[in-house]
């Protein structure tokens, strides 16, 4: 029997629609991450949650909503669409599944449904365009973090 291989896209993510809600959620998790703000985690938790996205997340809503298509979220449409072509390239024993950072698809879903599908290894793919501790790094240590419970 071959080996079965999980290749994971993941990306920065987005907010679930271009609703101020939504876009509140999408940058407080995605501005808390002590790689993407690197200050001490009190000075973080103040600027991040007290000023930045209070302040921020309505006119980021409103920019959302003019970038937003009828397949939703232009990034999570075309993480799809690449990970539809990739998997048309591979064996039945590769399958591809695509994450975000922050957000949905989450990275804690999508590894847990890797984890049911029981593959012999993982291949993890950050889709961005270059290395950053902010992002790569990021989804580095938490697909570790969610591997390892």
């Amino acid at each position: 029997m071959k080996k079965k291989t999980a290749i994971l896209l993941v990306n920065l993510g987005s907010p679930d629609s271009p609703a101020p809600g939504d876009v509140y959620r999408y940058l407080t998790e995605f501005l808390n991450d002590p790689r993407v703000i690197d200050i001490p985690w009190l000075g973080r938790k103040l600027l991040v949650n007290g000023i930045i996205v209070p302040f921020r997340h309505r006119k980021s809503a409103a920019v959302y909503k003019k970038l937003w298509t009828e397949n939703g979220s232009p990034l999570i449409h075309s993480g799809r669409e690449v990970a539809k072509l990739l998997q048309a390239r591979l064996a039945e024993n590769e399958r591809v599944f695509l994450a975000m950072r922050y957000q949905n698809p989450s990275m804690d879903n999508v590894l847990k449904e890797i984890q049911h599908w029981n593959p012999d290894r993982i291949v993890l793919i950050s889709m961005f365009p270059q290395y950053a501790s902010a992002s790569g790094g990021s989804v580095i240590d938490k697909a570790m973090k969610i591997i390892s419970s």
